[in-house]
């Protein structure tokens, strides 16, 4: 019913596929994105703290290699924006958790969520002060 209604139909797939290694499209919205939050909480008189994101990498699948690949590629842009902008940015390595911290390649269980939590806690209060 929707379609006899809405006049706009669905997007068109992006011209260009998928390949492996660096998008400079992306990173630049990612940059782009970053900075603005990052003065807008300045000008809110807000410290920024940038956290990496962290993976299962024990998740040994193709789909959890590739999405470490980019992950990786951008905490590496997240760490050298948040560094330049005066910004605090912690990194926790993967390899500090086992696979069943996790849910799944990204998400944490209870015990992966408690364990960053300690990890995070006194970098946070330091970063704090």
């Amino acid at each position: 019913m929707a379609r006899l209604v809405d006049t706009a139909g669905p997007a068109a797939e992006p011209a260009r596929t998928r390949a492996a290694g660096a998008d400079p499209d992306l990173e630049a919205i990612f940059v782009r994105n970053l900075r603005a939050i990052s003065a807008i909480n300045r000008q809110r008189g807000i410290k920024t703290i940038w956290i990496a994101q962290t993976m299962n990498r024990k998740a040994g699948n193709k789909g959890a290699a590739a999405l470490a690949e980019g992950t990786e590629r951008l905490n590496a842009v997240l760490k050298r924006e948040a560094e330049a902008m005066g910004d605090v940015f912690i990194d926790v390595p993967a390899d500090t958790f086992e696979a069943g911290d996790f849910k799944d390649i990204i998400h944490f269980v209870l015990t992966g969520s408690d364990k960053m939590a300690h990890l995070l806690a006194p970098v946070l209060a330091d970063a704090c002060r």
